[in-house]
């Protein structure tokens, strides 16, 4: 149970997961039928998650650029 709990966290934390939930709406699988609903709160909650993550990220960018430019 605790793999099956870690692949779905990796899944579901991954950049490209959070933009495709962050709208409201009828999700689509890998063969491309339709599958599921995503409802307008898990969509807001997709979307904070996935500021947070971008904000992660510039920080770390900004970082990275401090370090190489010493």
């Amino acid at each position: 149970m605790d793999e099956w709990l870690c692949a779905v966290s990796c899944i579901t934390s991954r950049r490209v997961y959070l933009q495709r939930t962050a709208v409201a709406g009828v999700p689509y699988s890998l063969d491309g039928h339709p599958k599921g609903q995503v409802s307008d709160s898990e969509a807001q909650s997709a979307g904070r998650r996935l500021a947070t993550l971008e904000q992660k990220w510039l920080r770390t960018q900004a970082q990275q650029e401090n370090i190489s430019g010493q």
